[in-house]
């Protein structure tokens, strides 16, 4: 199995949470489980978050009553996921494995790649593979959702996000940074590498780390050829954050939300 990017970082499970906590989760949920009933699907009964972390959007649907199944490839953020699951008193599987290439037990209703974690696909290739195996997940017109970065943050000087942040909770406190300037960006194999930068003051003492991993950039117009070519999936819908009602163009978009639907099984050809 191919170690996962950013190791050092996703070793240290709690304060990549800690530093991801502005997120709402709730409302996120709320946005992914809209999305998928737009296209006139029934809520789902399953869920699988793929890059999940600390796994808080599979927790949210366990929470709804959905089966929900996690997937990192982090042994570290598949230890700490499930310890949220315990004590929570949420039922959570959560399977370490590369989302490239996995093996689940059973089909689900919706899948889901959050946070750009479609940015460690390094290649057409890895993406399409991905795509492949998604696919033998999910029951057939489930449903995809990928939140990507938007394409804006690499093709235009503006980024529509912050790259540095703090976040404290009782006596720890954590400054996070995603990407500094002098990150060398490859204009054939689109991607950067990338350095991350975590420091915390914790009941325990202070964290010092930095970690440096090639992530990739995506366009829209690359993943409609990249879907015709791998063949699975359909484009749905697209959306600039998580509002129904905000568009990829929108001015306030920041991030590429894209709704794929699974195909229908083609029946072989008549002889």
């Amino acid at each position: 199995m191919t170690e996962p990017q950013h190791d050092d970082i996703y070793h240290h499970a709690a304060l990549y949470d800690l530093a991801f906590s502005y997120r709402d989760y709730v409302a996120e949920v709320d946005f992914l489980l809209a999305a998928m009933t737009q296209q006139g699907k029934a809520l789902p009964s399953s869920v699988l978050e793929l890059g999940a972390g600390p796994a808080r959007h599979a927790l949210e649907c366990a929470r709804r009553g959905i089966k929900a199944v996690a997937l990192d490839a982090s042994a570290a953020m598949v230890a700490y996921g499930l310890e949220l699951a315990r004590q929570a008193e949420l039922d959570l599987n959560y399977v370490q494995a590369d989302m490239r290439n996995f093996t689940l037990a059973e089909p689900v209703d919706l899948a889901l790649l959050m946070i750009d974690s479609a940015s460690y696909l390094l290649s057409q290739s890895d993406f399409c593979q991905h795509l492949t195996t998604v696919a033998a997940h999910l029951r057939p017109g489930g449903v995809y959702i990928l939140e990507l970065s938007h394409p804006k943050d690499f093709l235009t000087p503006e980024l529509s996000v912050e790259t540095a942040w703090e976040m404290a909770a009782g006596e720890t406190r954590v400054h996070f940074q995603w990407g500094e300037t002098g990150d060398v960006f490859d204009p054939i194999s689109q991607t950067t590498q990338v350095t991350v930068k975590l420091k915390a003051e914790t009941p325990q003492g202070p964290v010092a780390l930095t970690d440096s991993a090639a992530q990739r950039c995506y366009t829209y117009q690359e993943i409609l050829a990249l879907l015709a070519l791998q063949g699975d999936f359909k484009l749905a819908a697209s959306y600039g954050g998580f509002k129904l009602e905000m568009g990829l163009s929108d001015q306030r978009a920041w991030r590429m939300i894209l709704v794929l639907e699974r195909k229908e099984a083609r029946l072989p050809a008549s002889g």
